[in-house]
């Protein structure tokens, strides 16, 4: 009986769910064609002065591969703290499975070291 009424329940929730989201998909294209009729909206800034120049920048793509890594690392430093403080409460099998991460971080740095993916010049 239990377990009837939690389908009843997970088929109500779902059923919801696509209802909220065929509404608001719905408002939102029904407002949308309504807003597409001023052509001031598309312009880069909506000024009234009319752009003279592309606005796009194109950055190099080593800034990205760097920030990437940045973050890989930062994350990897974020994870390794509270790690280190809690190594007598985790117990061996944590402590080998968090080693593992580390090893599979610490793999990736070296792949990306010897692809020469930090070099900023090429």
């Amino acid at each position: 009986m239990i377990q009837k009424l939690q389908i009843l329940n997970l088929l109500i929730y779902i059923t919801i769910a696509f209802i909220i989201s065929f509404v608001l998909i719905t408002v939102s294209l029904i407002l949308n064609k309504k807003t597409k009729k001023f052509n001031s909206k598309l312009i880069s800034y909506e000024t009234g002065c009319l752009p003279t120049s592309d606005n796009q920048i194109q950055l190099n793509i080593n800034f990205y591969i760097i920030a990437i890594i940045f973050l890989i690392l930062d994350i990897e430093i974020i994870l390794m703290f509270p790690w280190v403080l809690s190594l007598k409460i985790i117990g061996l099998k944590a402590y080998y499975k968090t080693l593992f991460l580390f090893l599979i971080l610490a793999l990736g740095f070296i792949f990306e070291w010897f692809n020469n993916s930090l070099n900023w010049i090429k």
